[in-house]
This record gives C-alpha cells, structure tokens and sequence, in this order.
C-alpha cells in the first residue's frame, strides 16, 4: 500500500493532478490481512474502501464455500464492518457468485446492509442496478433526513440540545445518521 501510494502520488504530480485525488479500494482477501486491517488501511490517506474477498478468504482458512452463508460468515462479516468503519473507510461486501440469481443477491445485499456494509462488489453488470438501489438511501429517507438536519441546526440555534421528529428525539448521534444519509445520496 505504501509503494502504491508513492507511485500515484509520482502519477499526480507527473500529471499536475491534485495530491490525494486519486483514492485507493483494496482487496481484503486473507486471514491475515483481515487481522493486519488497521495496519494496512493506515499505510496510507488514499485508502478509501475495503472490500472483503471472503471466497478467498475461505479458501486460505481451508472452509468450504458451501458455507459463504454461515455464522462463521456472520462473525467474520461483522467484525470486518466494525474494523473498517472504525478506521473510516467504506466496507464493501463480498461478490455474489451466482451471479444470474438477482433475488439471492438482492437478499445477501440488503443482510450485508443490516451489517453496515456501505456496497455490495458486483461481478455482473445487472448487479449493479440491485446494488445502488439497496445501499442507496430511498427518496423518502433523503428528505427525512434534510427535515431532520433542518430542525436540528434550527434548534442547535435556538439553544436547545434536541428536538422531536415524528415521535424521535433528535439529538447529535441521530443528526449524524442524517448527515451520513445526505452524504451517500450525493
């Protein structure tokens, strides 16, 4: 990752690109990989998304793939969300083999989501309408959310910690959310 990095960053500068435009999207396909996250992920400010390579990662741990669906996926999932998303970079779910199965994928999709998976790898091209659809917000959540920033600011203006929206109190860890949603509908 970090001869990577120098070798853009002489790309941008060869090129008068702005340092730091070009991000980086990596492949998280190993046991220890997976362990190393922190590390490989801080080698360098490009990182921007990880993706977790879970077939492989199968087959270096010797498990059958027949189990792709399992609690040992589950845990393994998980913990890669919290991972990645502790380290601020996007986590990117794995690729769905079957990949003529749209209602399976559609299904895994909306399970990664649960999870905090911010996409979903597509290795069709017919995935990738699913995909933006499931991990995209909705038309009805952007505008809650532009509501909910609205009352917010007003009543952070107002003096006030909080206010209600539709039976929620609303206060900064629910505005954050907002602001996420907002950020992705972009």
């Amino acid at each position: 990752v970090i001869n990577l990095d120098k070798i853009i960053s002489a790309f941008e500068l060869s090129r008068g690109v702005k340092q730091g435009t070009i991000k980086i999207h990596l492949s998280i396909e190993t046991p220890q990989a997976v362990k190393k996250l922190s590390s490989i992920v801080s080698a360098s400010t490009r990182v921007e998304a990880v993706y977790l390579g879970i077939l492989d990662l199968y087959a270096e741990l010797g498990i059958s793939q027949r189990y792709a669906s399992s609690d040992f996926a589950r845990f393994v999932k998980c913990r890669f969300v919290f991972e990645a998303r502790s380290l601020r970079v996007y986590p990117v779910g794995p690729a769905y083999q079957e990949y003529q199965d749209l209602e399976g994928f559609e299904r895994e999709a909306l399970e990664e989501k649960s999870l905090g998976f911010a996409g979903k790898n597509c290795i069709s091209v017919r995935q990738v309408e699913v995909a933006n659809r499931v991990f995209s917000p909705s038309k009805e959540e952007i505008e809650e959310a532009k509501r909910i920033v609205e009352l917010y600011e007003k009543a952070l203006k107002e003096g006030k910690g909080g206010v209600v929206y539709g039976g929620l109190f609303v206060d900064q860890p629910i505005y954050k959310d907002a602001l996420n949603k907002l950020k992705f509908a972009t």
